[in-house]
């Protein structure tokens, strides 16, 4: 039987590079290991990277565990990027 944490990683390696959140999740392991220092289930962390954007809610949390080269402005350009995106959809 496959490992779903192996899977969950090939698909990491088809992150957009201009998505913040892709980067966060890659520098901190993955979507596992991501999810496991927020308390959330990986699947969340798979959505997020796969939306392009995490929620503003969980901001904060995060904050200590960004990679010197991403922001919280970082994240919130993703947000209003994927908003922009709907728009004009």
């Amino acid at each position: 039987m496959r490992n779903p944490g192996l899977r969950m990683l090939s698909a990491m390696n088809h992150v957009a590079p201009r998505s913040a959140i892709g980067r966060v999740v890659r520098y901190n392991g993955g979507p596992v290991a991501f999810a496991k220092k927020l308390g959330l289930a990986h699947q969340q962390a798979c959505l997020w990277v796969k939306q392009g954007y995490a929620p503003p809610e969980h901001y904060l949390s995060m904050e200590d565990i960004l990679p010197s080269t991403v922001s919280l402005r970082d994240l919130l350009l993703d947000l209003r990027r994927y908003r922009r995106a709907r728009r004009t959809a």
